[in-house]
């Protein structure tokens, strides 16, 4: 993909001079190794890093509407925002992408489902909050964005 580190060197200054763009890069890479893709497949590598940075900086800082702050995301958040297939554009046995947009509405304005899922391997919490279309869900604890689909 473009942007990629081409060298040794160049992988080894992103690994540890930008710990963000590398833990991206991992996520990256993760998502296309699924069958299938857990994103679209022609989607690049830049592509993917701006929607990492889009979410941080228009949705890290907003606040649900029972008051859990947003503090952060998961790479998983990013590969469901992008989806399998365009937000708008729905195929069948295909996951559809959700826009930044319409999580920001959700956070501000979505409502929280009652039940608190604990993860069976790791312990960890999240919430879940759901408007007509679209639902988020965010471990409350961190602050951190988990996942985001269509219902």
């Amino acid at each position: 993909g473009k942007k990629m580190p081409v060298t040794l060197d160049e992988f080894r200054k992103m690994k540890y001079n930008d710990s963000n763009k590398f833990y991206r890069l991992t996520g990256y890479k993760k998502a296309l190794g699924k069958e299938p893709p857990d994103i679209l497949d022609d989607i690049n590598f830049d592509e993917y890093e701006k929607v990492g940075m889009r979410i941080e900086k228009e949705l890290v800082g907003l606040k649900t509407t029972d008051g859990v702050e947003v503090k952060g995301f998961v790479n998983h958040f990013i590969d469901r925002l992008i989806g399998q297939t365009p937000a708008g554009t729905p195929i069948k046995h295909k996951r559809e992408g959700v826009t930044i947009d319409e999580v920001k509405e959700c956070i501000l304005n979505g409502t929280r489902t009652a039940t608190v899922r604990i993860d069976k391997k790791t312990g960890e919490r999240s919430m879940t909050y759901q408007m007509e279309k679209f639902q988020f869900a965010i471990n409350p604890d961190t602050g951190y964005l988990i996942q985001t689909n269509r219902r």
